[in-house]
């Protein structure tokens, strides 16, 4: 697969997750699980820094 489309799927996806985090629970949810998704970035062969990225990118497009 591409991968810009591998990372923008995944930025998707975490982004969907943060935005349905409507209580610190649910947020500390969404941080655990973009921790997966960015672990799976990194063993598709991302670096570590754009896979971080692409987790903050997520994270503050609520």
């Amino acid at each position: 697969m591409d991968k810009e489309f591998l990372l923008q799927n995944a930025i998707e996806i975490m982004a969907d997750r943060y935005k349905e985090a409507q209580t610190p629970e649910l947020e500390l949810g969404a941080d655990l699980f973009a921790v997966r998704i960015k672990k799976k970035l990194i063993k598709d062969g991302f670096t570590e820094a754009e896979a971080e990225a692409a987790r903050l990118k997520a994270k503050f497009s609520k």
